[in-house]
């Protein structure tokens, strides 16, 4: 019995056996098999190769993105510092009052409180202030409670007070306290306040949910285990999630032994430092997790190449034994052989299972391509953001970098910026809106694709979109941007809205380009069919505009300027009772964006510390017109508010220098007149008369009019006692018009009328003389 094992000598000997028309085609075919094998193993070595380091870009990039939530609340923390700072003597006078806090503060930390979800309360402890009863009582927006009640109810510690007041007496700076005094749960931190003149200092307290505030930082943990570290700019360690250590006080008594966090060979270490807050993030992942799907993809390679040589080898040496056989013996032989269930159309399934083979590696590929095309169009998005001056990121691939200082280059091409919306992104859920925005950034690059580039990023903290497109030189920018934004509400079913910008001509000047962009789209409601240029903005129609004159906006700024939060409230729901009754919706907007305006200049009024967050919200109403009245009433309500305290602790720091001195010229220069009054006084000076009367009186001991009416009644007694003037022109020049009501006063104060007292004090006169 001949054996059955066939050398490749013999393999290639049989072939000869084979018909000879198919012998050359069955050569080729084999050829070519072993060929695809061997370049496409080669390809995808070399994607998966490639992969690798731009996994390790993404990491870093997913890293500095879970910052953010820490950098949002440093900054936030550091806003309130100063505002503290700068309060300090004033807050600790209203405590000790029993008034409320400065208007700024509370406004400083809700806004604080609305973007940091972490957060479980606010508090400030004076330790040396001058009012000692207000000394050692933690002030918080959840209540006031004295320091072992604070530590208790709100921090869950049963440590006394005092360790936590020795704890903060040995910062320097603002930092976490990491000295076990709270429950493990919560994070405090800590910042001191040192005012300029010493007069009030103490601690600004914030209270954390720890397990929140880092969730970003654990979800990367349970993706890929190993361990991060936060280190202050210091080098201490005051935050950790990971596995190799149970517990915060464990990893840091680690860290201070000299624990290699960062020696070991089998890890892969990634670190972000903060530019603006100069804290450092290391990041330890296990290589076999972290390129655990990248393994994967490999070992399946290896197995699909390995399984496809031995599958043609194993064809090769069937067709070679069995040239002489009919088709079906072939197949046959091949189900045996491979152990395949028998079937009618055996031929047929065992081929298609073949095919299938391949079809598994080409979803692979597919999938591994799909992958790193994700990762790039998220960096892609990065990066534009970052040139329009909206993104912090820094780090990107070569490749990227190469990719647009080519195309900005290249005087082919020409770059606008494009900003779009959907009209009622407002009403949409949530997560329809997020599909529409995704779907939107593809659909743009398609349509941009035929002549040009485009790219499309969601701009952070808003429904609108950015876009950067590149266009040929010879091109239209407005009509080629009109087509595609045709193109794209013909495929949604949605009007959307949109802005261009002027030609780019640097990279550098995108900031600008972005700015004008959003500039222009706060008016597309009065073009709401087109793009909208800046060109276009000095030509809108704004005839229409007196329709809004009989709107009380007015009446609200009046009510901003005198800080009276209930006339604004009042004044606001009047507004737009009105402008909901405009008979055309371009009425309505017409007022509102009057109202707009107005606020825009009431800002200016404010110092410009403070005008960068007024702006910002003044925007978020423009953005906002589409949405519900009820809902604009609220925002605008609480904008009007915000200006209001800000002009108010702006009014409040004048009058601790030079508003008292301001009245009593005033009223030396004006106290003649008879028509000089409360209200007269209190325009020309821009103060509410209720805030005049109150400070006056805390300043003189008596009320504004009571100490003109003073001045009045002794300029005339001197007149009357010192001059020949008649008693009328003297009562004239001291602002007295009723003759009946100057000789009461007289009697009331002197017991005797204005000619009795002249009589008295002229011979009390000649008697001197003589």
């Amino acid at each position: 019995m001949a054996s059955s094992h066939i050398t490749d000598q013999e393999v290639f000997m049989r072939t000869k056996h084979l018909p000879r028309a198919f012998q050359p085609i069955f050569r080729f075919s084999i050829a070519l098999f072993f060929a695809m094998v061997l370049i496409f193993g080669t390809l995808d070595a070399r994607a998966i190769l490639k992969s690798k380091k731009e996994m390790k870009q993404m990491q870093v990039l997913t890293l500095e993105q879970s910052c953010q939530n820490i950098e949002y609340f440093l900054y936030g923390a550091m806003r309130c510092d100063l505002i503290f700072q700068n309060n300090s003597k004033l807050g600790a006078y209203n405590i000790s009052k029993n008034r409320t806090y400065p208007h700024n503060i509370i406004r400083e930390l809700n806004l604080f409180k609305s973007y940091i979800s972490s957060l479980k309360s606010i508090g400030f402890v004076y330790t040396f202030s001058l009012y000692e009863e207000i000394n050692h009582i933690v002030y918080t927006d959840a209540g006031v409670y004295s320091g072992d009640r604070y530590l208790s109810l709100q921090c869950e510690s049963s440590l006394p007070y005092e360790t936590l007041l020795t704890s903060l007496q040995g910062i320097d700076g603002p930092c976490f306290l990491t000295d076990d005094i709270v429950s493990p749960k919560y994070l405090l931190y800590a910042m001191p306040i040192f005012p300029e003149d010493l007069s009030s200092p103490g601690y600004i307290l914030f209270l954390l949910n720890r397990n929140e505030f880092i969730k970003p930082f654990s979800d990367l943990v349970a993706k890929y285990g190993g361990d991060i570290y936060f280190f202050d700019p210091f080098g201490d360690l005051f935050l950790y999630s990971g596995t190799s250590f149970p517990t915060f006080d464990e990893a840091k008594q680690g860290v201070k032994d000299g624990f290699g966090y960062a020696d070991s060979n089998q890890d892969e270490h990634f670190e972000y430092t903060s530019d603006l807050y100069s804290f450092t993030v290391f990041q330890s992942i296990p290589q076999s997790t972290f390129y655990n799907s990248l393994n994967a993809s490999i070992y399946l390679l290896l197995g699909i190449c390995a399984s496809s040589l031995i599958f043609g080898i194993a064809i090769l040496r069937i067709v070679t034994r069995h040239s002489a056989k009919p088709l079906h013996t072939l197949v046959e032989d091949l189900r045996i052989q491979d152990r395949l269930p028998e079937d009618d159309d055996s031929s047929g399934n065992e081929f298609d299972q073949i095919a299938s083979s391949f079809q598994n590696l080409l979803s692979q590929q597919k999938v591994l391509s799909q992958t790193v095309v994700a990762h790039a169009q998220m960096e892609e998005e990065q990066y534009i953001l970052f040139l329009m001056g909206l993104s912090g990121a820094t780090s990107f691939s070569d490749a990227l970098l190469e990719k647009y200082d080519r195309l900005f280059s290249d005087s082919a091409h020409k770059s606008c910026v494009c900003i779009f919306r959907f009209d009622n992104a407002q009403t949409l859920p949530s997560d329809e809106l997020s599909c529409l925005q995704s779907q939107l950034h593809e659909s743009f690059a398609s349509e941009c694709q035929a002549d040009g580039y485009g790219i499309m990023a969601r701009l952070p903290g808003s429904l609108a979109n950015a876009a950067l497109c590149f266009l040929p030189s010879d091109a239209d920018e407005y009509d080629f941007i009109c087509k595609v934004r045709d193109n794209l509400q013909h495929k949604f079913q949605l009007r959307i809205s949109c802005s261009i910008s002027g030609i780019v001509k640097r990279k550098e000047f995108l900031p600008h380009a972005y700015r004008n962009a959003i500039k222009s789209f706060r008016y597309y409601i009065f073009r709401p069919n087109c793009c909208i240029r800046e060109s276009d903005i000095a030509q809108l129609d704004m005839s229409n505009r007196s329709s809004s004159s009989q709107i009380s906006i007015s009446a609200i700024i009046q009510a901003i300027n005198c800080c009276n939060h209930t006339d604004i409230a009042n004044q606001c729901a009047n507004f737009f009772s009105e402008v909901v009754k405009r008979s055309s919706l371009a009425d309505y907007k017409i007022a509102y964006f009057d109202l707009m305006a107005q606020l825009s200049k009431t800002i200016q009024k404010c110092p410009a510390s403070e005008r960068e967050v007024l702006f910002y919200q003044l925007e978020t109403l423009y953005e906002n017109f589409y949405v519900p009245p009820a809902y604009l009433e609220k925002k605008v309500y609480d904008l009007c508010c915000m200006i209001a305290n800000t002009i108010y602790q702006t009014q409040n720091t004048r009058l601790n220098n030079s508003l008292e001195t301001a009245i009593l010229n005033y009223i030396d220069q004006h106290y003649t007149s008879p028509d000089l009054t409360l209200d007269v006084i209190a325009q020309d000076l821009s103060f509410s008369p209720s805030y005049l009367t109150r400070y006056f009186k805390e300043k003189q001991g008596v009320s504004l009019m009571q100490f003109i009416d003073q001045k009045r009644f002794s300029r005339s007694k001197q007149l009357l006692a010192d001059t020949e003037l008649s008693i009328k022109e003297i009562r004239e020049q001291c602002g007295y018009t009723d003759a009946a009501n100057f000789s009461r006063k007289f009697r009331q104060h002197e017991g005797i009328t204005p000619k009795q007292y002249r009589t008295l004090h002229s011979r009390v006169r000649d008697d001197g003389d003589a």
